[in-house]
């Protein structure tokens, strides 16, 4: 296990982490060794672009996410059994909720193993937020196809940035 340590808004968020990575001919292009996931490293994609700040992890953050988009990411190795994801995440949008992420293991369409709420995180795109250890409703091991989709009832505009994402147990 591997502290991660990010700053987030002028705050320091810490989490134990286990140890996660792509297949070896995926390797280096999306982890960083100690258990995070760039959101910008997917597979696929739909509706979302890449954007850039400084602020964000890499330079590089996942914007433009309305509702129905999705990001997939494909061959990740679960080392060790995980039962947690974190989450780092901006939302300008003033009404709360302003919509929700769920978290796929293997196929788009499986029934989610983590339902996450986005809440208003600040005033800016740029008002990254870190929510931490939120339970996924099942172990996972071995590798897997992961799968971000984004929901809003509340706005048909973008309401969530995601920087990085990261499973622990």
């Amino acid at each position: 296990m591997r502290l991660i340590t990010k700053i987030t808004t002028g705050l320091i968020a810490a989490t134990a982490l286990v140890s996660v990575s792509l297949s070896p001919a995926e390797a280096n292009t999306s982890f960083y060794g100690n258990g995070t996931i760039e959101a910008e490293t997917y597979t696929n994609q739909h509706g979302t672009g890449i954007g850039t700040n400084p602020g964000a992890l890499a330079s590089r953050y996942v914007g433009w996410i309305n509702n129905g988009d999705w990001l997939e990411y494909d061959n990740v190795n679960f080392a060790s059994p995980v039962s947690k994801i974190s989450i780092q995440y901006a939302s300008p949008v003033a009404q709360n909720p302003a919509g929700y992420i769920d978290v796929h293991v293997d196929s788009i369409t499986a029934s989610p193993v983590a339902h996450i709420i986005v809440n208003h995180t600040g005033s800016n795109w740029m008002s990254y937020l870190y929510f931490q250890n939120i339970p996924l409703n099942q172990s996972i091991s071995g590798y897997h196809n992961i799968y971000l989709t984004f929901g809003s009832t509340v706005t048909s505009a973008d309401f969530i940035n995601v920087d990085l994402f990261a499973f622990g147990s």
